[in-house]
């Protein structure tokens, strides 16, 4: 039979695991409202018996380390929702900053201020010999050419905070990279003895969430602890020196340079996705737009006005300025170079109501009271353009219309995302989170299992006295 001195051994093994299992008790009743900490528990295995002619007896318990109880399952999914959350919000709320620029509706929006440039040429039509009509006229344009100016300055500014969002984002990822390549050799080290290293486990694990918030990574786990963390197919870590990481411009797009790879990604794919989405595609398409309706507005002006004579008997001049190459030909104009013809911008008189007396001629002149042009201008309001195939106003109104949508959109989907992603991190804290009740009721186990091995040994003991009294 087991002998007095393999009594001793077995309570004493109990001893040492009742008081390591109280010690994990109150490290996980220590870390309970610590965010990113996993439950911890003991790994106990039973001590390999004793043969005796008597037959196999125990040898008590080995203490083999502590584990945690995380799911990597669960972790990925939870990553792929919160990345997906915190696309669709970065790439929503920078394009509501864009929003608010357009000040639509309002007064000081464009579709305000193109409205009373049209009904300035309708009260000119009314009073074609009006030097007050023609003043009005020339401040509600000059107020139009300013306001798209400051429009297209806006969103520039915009677009390059973004790029520069985009910059320190980068810096962030290299930064996470390099703590879990770090994180990845410490894990390694730690647990070169099979003894598993939760601790450094739950650090490298919140790095990984956070990485996930930026971009949309794929984690595979090695056998000796360490993970692989690759984006869009391109390893970011993977050995102890991680890649260079950056943003680069490449075909006109900002871009995501990881070693030698250029990664473009798109809104629901992490901040940097929805911010990436937000300055390549939305924020130029916008552009663009602007661009098209202030070169549409020059030629369909222009056009009609150069038909007129003004009262100082001049024709064929130009409403807004027209740029022109070296050799004379027409340039593009955009948001931000729209403006008045130097004509017009030192005179109100240069602005004509109506037709000459002989257009085209020497004897060409002014003829009073005359408001076909003003008449045509005031026209366009409502007339379809011919580069455009609707209306100026049309055409602004879907810029705005679309770019609304492109917020909806983008809040409907963080609001449905960052939903799963509470979630899955419910269904994630169901088994790594810490309960204080469970922990209570386990301290109570734990602290009778310490009584009663201490109760063991004092019988072992006191059989050893009475051996030694016989």
């Amino acid at each position: 039979m087991s002998s007095i001195g393999g009594i001793f051994s077995i309570a004493a093994s109990a001893l040492r695991a009742s008081q390591a299992a109280i010690a994990v008790t109150g490290q996980n009743v220590a870390n309970a409202g610590t965010e990113g900490y996993s439950r911890q528990h003991l790994r106990l295995e039973a001590a390999p018996g004793v043969r005796m002619t008597e037959g196999r007896f125990g040898g008590g318990v080995d203490v083999n380390g502590v584990d945690r109880s995380r799911d990597i399952l669960l972790d990925a999914g939870f990553r792929g929702e919160s990345s997906r959350s915190e696309g669709f919000r970065s790439h929503g709320e920078l394009l509501h900053r864009v929003e608010s620029l357009l000040g639509e509706p309002g007064p000081e929006g464009v579709s305000a201020v193109l409205d009373r440039f049209f009904s300035a040429w309708s009260d000119l039509a009314t009073s074609p010999e009006s030097a007050a009509a023609r003043g009005t006229l020339r401040q509600e344009a000059l107020g139009l050419t300013e306001r798209l100016n400051d429009l297209a300055a806006g969103v520039d500014r915009l677009r390059q905070e973004g790029v520069e969002r985009l910059s320190q984002q980068a810096g962030r990822i290299q930064a996470l990279v390099g703590d879990l390549a770090a994180m990845n050799r410490s894990i390694v080290t730690a647990e070169s003895d099979g003894m598993p290293a939760p601790d450094l486990r739950d650090a490298r694990d919140r790095a990984l969430d956070e990485l996930a918030t930026l971009i949309p990574i794929q984690v595979r786990p090695s056998a000796d602890g360490s993970v692989r963390v690759t984006l869009e197919g391109i390893a970011l870590v993977d050995g102890p020196r991680p890649p260079e990481v950056g943003v680069v411009l490449f075909g006109g797009e900002v871009r995501l340079q990881v070693g030698d790879a250029r990664i473009s990604l798109s809104a629901g794919q992490g901040a940097v996705g929805g911010t990436m989405e937000a300055v390549n595609r939305d924020i130029p398409a916008l552009r663009t737009g602007l661009d098209t309706l202030a070169q549409a507005l020059v030629d369909s002006v222009n056009a009609i006005h150069r038909t007129g004579t003004n009262p100082m008997g001049d024709e064929g001049v130009d409403f807004f300025h027209l740029p022109l190459d070296g050799a004379g030909d027409p340039l593009p104009v955009s948001a931000a170079t729209l403006r008045l013809s130097d004509a017009v911008a030192a005179s109100a008189l240069a602005i004509a109501a109506g037709p000459g007396s002989d257009p085209g001629t020497p004897e060409n002149a002014h003829q009073a009271g005359r408001n076909e042009v003003a008449l045509a201008l005031a026209g366009l309001r409502d007339a379809t353009d011919a580069g455009l195939g609707q209306s100026l106003g049309e055409h602004y109104g879907e810029l705005v219309g679309g770019l609304a949508n492109r917020i909806r959109q983008s809040r409907d989907g963080a609001a449905v995302h960052r939903t799963l992603a509470q979630q899955a991190d419910f269904r994630r804290l169901e088994v790594s989170g810490v309960s204080v009740d469970e922990e209570m009721v386990k301290l109570i186990q734990f602290q009778a299992s310490y009584a009663a091995a201490a109760r063991v040994l004092s019988a072992a003991d006191e059989m050893l006295q009475t051996l030694l009294r016989v």
